[in-house]
């Protein structure tokens, strides 16, 4: 029995050193585990930093990205301002337009008098507010003539000289020397053979 009580005391001594290891041992790695935690906690934090940096980063490279095609279309549009400048000091080109009318056929004839070509011309006639013609051609040459028809024109000519006849003739003593007519605005829009756009407006009496 004497024998047995050191061993006893020894496998006790053991078993308490085991408890105590064990202790220190699940004390180091719950502090190692917070450790761990906080570490973790840490990292997600930077890393949602970091990823608000980025976001922040992208956005100031969108707004630069923006200012920068602003600048270039400003700059775009200056180029493209400067160079009609020029095209207007250098387009010296003279344009003299010619009407005439023709109550037989009812048309007025348009006529370039000069030694220029004119491009894409439109011409709008108008009377009493009213558009009665409109004509687009690609170009009218050097003396070249735009015949612009219609009845109307001659119809507003004849009814005008009736008028004109019937206050003659009644019986008051008012006396009208004049011929029917017809008035009309011309609207004219052309490019220059230098690709300058024009553009005049005339007022026209036809009889």
């Amino acid at each position: 029995m004497q024998g047995s009580q050191p061993l006893s005391t020894i496998i006790a001594i053991i078993g308490a050193v085991t408890g105590i290891l064990g202790f220190v041992t699940a004390t180091i790695a719950i502090v190692q585990t917070r450790k761990a935690n906080k570490l973790s906690q840490d990292a997600n934090t930077l890393a949602e930093k970091a990823n608000g940096i980025a976001e922040k980063s992208i956005g100031i490279a969108s707004k630069a990205n923006g200012l920068a095609t602003e600048a270039n279309k400003i700059s775009s549009d200056a180029n493209t301002i400067s160079k009609r400048a020029l095209s207007v000091t250098a387009d010296q080109t003279i344009y003299d337009w010619g009407f005439k009318f023709d109550k037989q056929t009812s048309t007025i004839n348009m006529t370039n008098n000069s030694p220029n070509t004119a491009h894409d011309v439109t011409v709008v006639v108008r009377n009493d507010d009213k558009t009665i013609i409109e004509s687009r051609v690609k170009e009218i040459a050097p003396f070249g003539d735009l015949p612009l028809q219609n009845q109307l024109l001659s119809d507003k000519v004849s009814e005008d000289q009736r008028n004109i006849d019937r206050i003659n003739a009644s019986d008051d003593g008012l006396m009208v020397i004049a011929v029917g007519k017809i008035t009309v605005d011309i609207n004219l829009v052309w490019t220059s053979d230098l690709g300058l756009k024009r553009s005049e407006k005339f007022k026209k009496s036809f009889s």
